[in-house]
C-alpha cells in the first residue's frame, strides 16, 4: 500500500469516529440512542446466553450419560477370580440370542470352560451378528460356530409338528 492510500483510509476511518461521536453524543437523541443500544445489547447477550447454556448444558449431559454407560460397562466386567459358571453363560447366550433369532430353536447353545459352541442353522449374516453377539458378553472366552450350517432355518416347532401330522394321516 503505498502512502496516498495509508492517508485516504486514515482521514476515511476519522471522518468514520466522528460521526460516530456525533450520533453518541448528540444533546436531542444521544441519551434515548445510548440507552436504546444498551438494551439491545444486553437482551442480545441474554439471549445469546440461554442459546450457550442450553447447548452447554446438552452437551454436559450427553458426557455425563456417557461416563455413566462407561462406569456400567466396567462395572460389568469380570474380575479376577471372578467368572460366571457354563451354565450361568449358556443362560447369557441363549437370552441375547432371543433378542437376534427370529426363533431361537434354530440355534442350540452349549458351553464349555466359558467358550460357547453353536449347533444349528443360520444364514451367513445372522451367524455373523450371533458370534458377534454372544462374544461380547463378559466371560465369554471364545465362540466356535462350526457345527451351524448356513442355511435358511428350518420351520419352527409348531409348523413341523403340524407337517408331520399331516404326512401321517
Amino acid at each position: 500500500m503505498n502512502a496516498a492510500m495509508k492517508t485516504l483510509l486514515a482521514a476515511l476511518a476519522a471522518a468514520a469516529a466522528g460521526a460516530a461521536a456525533m450520533y453518541w453524543n448528540d444533546p436531542k437523541l444521544g441519551r434515548q440512542r445510548r440507552a436504546l443500544a444498551r438494551d439491545r445489547g444486553g437482551a442480545a447477550v441474554r439471549k445469546l446466553g440461554h442459546g450457550a447454556r442450553a447447548h452447554f448444558d446438552g452437551r454436559a449431559k450427553r458426557f455425563a450419560d456417557r461416563a455413566k454407560g462407561l462406569l456400567a460397562r466396567t462395572r460389568a466386567q469380570p474380575r479376577d477370580g471372578d467368572f460366571a459358571d457354563d451354565e450361568m453363560l449358556r443362560d447369557r447366550v441363549r437370552s441375547r440370542l432371543g433378542h437376534l433369532l427370529r426363533f431361537q430353536d434354530a440355534i442350540r447353545t452349549d458351553v464349555e470352560r466359558g467358550r460357547v459352541v453353536l449347533h444349528g442353522h443360520a444364514s451367513p449374516r445372522t451367524l455373523a451378528r450371533i458370534v458377534r453377539a454372544a462374544g461380547s458378553l463378559p466371560g465369554v472366552a471364545g465362540v466356535d460356530a462350526r457345527d451351524v450350517v448356513r442355511a435358511t432355518p428350518p420351520a419352527p416347532r409348531l409348523f413341523r409338528r403340524m407337517s408331520e401330522a399331516l404326512r401321517s394321516d
